[in-house]
């Protein structure tokens, strides 16, 4: 794909600045093109890439991790993975992490980011009740004797598939 969207913006520099016929015949070439394998008009001219800082909820496990993953696999889809990716963690409610970007991969990377992130805290909280229930772990407190919501259910039901992973363990007792 990559070197179809290198011939794309050749095409389109070509349409722009040549002269009468080579110029249409560019433009024809590029919209068949552009067609054909389905490339974003919006990449043609998207060659700036700036710094980025792309901020995360450094209070979440494995969010810097996650958004550091999201970042390279975006890089590898358009065939980008020269670009280096630096890290600072700011007080302790929130890291950044800095790469040059151009404006559409920033844009994708942050609604992924933002999408990716969210999934995992669910996933991460499903985890958290299904290692607990796993474990023995949860009080007579914790127990559901109301109606669930939908949204609760279905956070159970993904907490009972986590838990079928979750090996059990007996701690050793200290005191009698």
């Amino acid at each position: 794909m990559t070197s179809k969207l290198e011939l794309a913006k050749k095409l389109k520099a070509l349409a722009e600045r040549g002269v009468g016929g080579e110029a249409l015949n560019a433009s024809e070439a590029l919209e068949r093109l552009i067609k054909k394998y389905d490339i974003n008009v919006e990449c043609l001219d998207d060659d700036l890439q700036l710094h980025r800082e792309i901020k995360y909820d450094a209070r979440i496990p494995f969010n810097d991790d996650l958004s550091a993953q999201i970042i390279w696999k975006l890089l590898e889809e358009v065939g980008s993975k020269d670009r280096r990716l630096s890290q600072r963690k700011r007080r302790l409610r929130y890291g950044v992490l800095y790469i040059k970007l151009t404006e559409s991969e920033y844009a994708e990377v942050v609604m992924r980011i933002e999408h990716f992130q969210e999934d995992f805290r669910k996933n991460l909280d499903a985890f958290f009740y299904a290692y607990l229930k796993t474990q023995n772990l949860l009080t007579k407190s914790n127990g559901q004797e109301r109606e669930l919501s939908e949204e609760e259910k279905e956070m159970l039901l993904k907490a009972k598939r986590h838990q079928w992973g979750i090996e059990k363990t007996n701690p050793t007792k200290r005191i009698n």
